[in-house]
């Protein structure tokens, strides 16, 4: 990922404010919608649960890491605005990252 980049075509993308929703939508196409996220850490793992209307639709966990300064890193989204695909040029200047896989699970 660091050194080749990363690309992602964004299906749904939940936020938790209004303002994140409608730039999302307005500007690149994503399909963004309000939902609450939440996060929760123990003994060394970290917890993320994402709900909409009350109702569950994933949870996800894994370690939490130790991290280091990152290089800039280039990666790649694609969505659909007005029926155009639309590609979006992302470049990251992590101030710390940790890679790890984790675990996904859709409510």
């Amino acid at each position: 990922m660091t050194k080749g980049g990363l690309s992602a075509y964004v299906w749904l993308l939940p936020v938790i404010t209004e303002i994140a929703r409608a730039r999302g939508v307005g500007l690149y196409g994503y399909p963004k919608y309000l939902s609450d996220i939440n996060f929760s850490t123990n003994e060394g793992n970290i917890e993320g649960k994402v709900t909409v209307d009350g109702q569950g639709l994933l949870t996800m966990n894994g370690a939490i890491l130790p991290t280091n300064k990152r290089e800039v890193m280039k990666s790649q989204s694609y969505s659909i605005f007005d029926r155009v695909p639309l590609v979006t040029t992302i470049l990251m200047d992590p101030f710390e990252q940790g890679v790890s896989g984790i675990k996904m699970r859709f409510l």
